[in-house]
């Protein structure tokens, strides 16, 4: 007995898919299930259409008019590794790593613009390649992308050797910062959960609070963003990517210069946290 695999055929499903959340991502782009239902589809949506039949090809009397265009609804999974492809689907382009950090920073400039006047500008290319060479890693193309348009980390003279993280407080949340190429560097090698089974080789911290207890990570095999706490499983997957990561932070600064946010305002140009 021989069995041929072959192509599944597809079988699109009828109905309406969950409603937009307000406060999360475009469905399609919310996490790595897809939407606030968490229901690991997206949904778009495409004209079926059909033309005249003339009485020939009808085997009628006379032409027949067309029939009226159909709506119709296409659930297709979008799981954690098919995520980006499945963001960019028909009449829906995702973002770039730089669109959307770029979007973060023209949100910080309208309503944090003393926060936003403290932030340093790229990185090098020669300060990636030698970060590279002492990690042993190969950044992610989305990691690169992001610091080359800012590298977050502290002047030097401004670093506290006493604390496992240093950044620029308060952005993007009260408690953790971005971190820089030099403050990657230092926490990749010197990470809480380094050695144990909660911490891999290929993940690349970028976001972090001052002791290193919690922050977010990149995973140089494809690009997902993940989560650790210590003391609880790390979470894998959290985000697509990179860029979804960078929407999630433009939707809170969308609410905080909304005043829409429960525990931040913004006092002198700069956010205050509660």
């Amino acid at each position: 007995m021989y069995f041929s695999p072959a192509p599944a055929t597809a079988r699109p499903v009828p109905g309406e898919g969950p409603a937009q959340h307000p406060y999360l991502a475009p469905d399609g782009r919310s996490g790595m299930h897809a939407d606030g239902a968490g229901s690991g589809t997206w949904l778009w949506r495409q004209d079926f259409r059909t033309t005249a039949h003339t009485a020939e090809s009808a085997g009628s009397s006379g032409p027949r008019a067309p029939r009226p265009a159909r709506r119709a609804v296409r659930l297709q999974w979008a799981g954690p590794l098919s995520g980006i492809a499945n963001s960019c689907g028909e009449g829906q382009r995702g973002m770039s790593v730089v669109e959307s950090w770029s979007r973060v920073m023209d949100l910080l400039r309208e309503h944090a613009p003393a926060d936003h006047a403290d932030l340093p500008g790229p990185a090098s290319e020669r300060m990636l390649a030698d970060a590279e060479e002492r990690m042993g890693v190969s950044l992610p193309q989305d990691l690169r992308a992001w610091l080359l348009q800012n590298n977050l980390d502290l002047p030097e003279d401004e670093v506290d050797d006493d604390v496992a993280c240093c950044g620029y407080d308060g952005f993007p949340d009260e408690g953790s910062f971005f971190l820089g190429i030099r403050a990657m560097e230092k926490l990749y090698a010197n990470h809480p959960l380094s050695g144990g089974d909660e911490w891999r080789e290929e993940w690349i911290p970028f976001l972090s609070d001052q002791d290193a207890w919690t922050g977010k990570f990149i995973d140089a095999t494809d690009g997902r963003v993940g989560r650790w706490f210590v003391g609880e499983p790390t979470i894998t997957g959290e985000y697509a990517s990179l860029a979804h990561y960078f929407d999630s932070v433009a939707e809170i600064l969308t609410r905080i210069g909304a005043g829409d946010h429960p525990v931040c305002s913004v006092v002198d140009g700069r956010f205050v946290w509660s």
